[in-house]
């Protein structure tokens, strides 16, 4: 019966969001749990030498990943996507209040985060003009 929920394509521009949101995510995660030591000192100016930083940003890992599975299952099963596309919303809107927050406290980051930044505001917009698009088409 859970099959009669799969999309016929996941590839359609419903879903593109959360496959870009994937994306981007995905490989960020990896960066933050694989070897953050070595990773992320070449991609910022942090030096990761405790255990406990290390498993920071192994926690950190984990959780992206997560949300990354979820997104997954709003791309390939539709009872999941207005969740799935909400949760990106939430995520994104979440790390780029942050990021805004720290700009204001602490200044201007590095090129990277402010990169980071517009991806993030990108997403989580685009996610909420899917979420009015498409979810009013499906009302029953």
């Amino acid at each position: 019966m859970a099959y009669n929920y799969l999309p016929k394509s996941i590839f359609t521009q419903r879903n593109f969001h959360l496959l870009t949101a994937i994306g981007v995510v995905f490989p960020v995660a990896l960066c933050y749990g694989l070897a953050p030591e070595t990773l992320l000192s070449k991609i910022t100016d942090l030096d990761i030498f405790t255990i406990d930083l290390n498993n920071i940003f192994r926690g950190i890992m984990g959780l992206y990943l997560g949300i990354v599975i979820f997104w997954l299952m709003g791309v390939f099963f539709q009872s999941y996507w207005l969740a799935a596309s909400w949760c990106l919303v939430f995520f994104m809107g979440g790390l780029a209040s942050g990021r805004l927050f720290s700009m204001i406290v602490d200044g201007i980051p590095s090129l990277t985060f402010c990169i980071g930044l517009g991806i993030e505001i990108a997403l989580a917009s685009w996610s909420w003009f899917n979420i009015n698009s498409y979810h009013s088409i499906n009302k029953p």
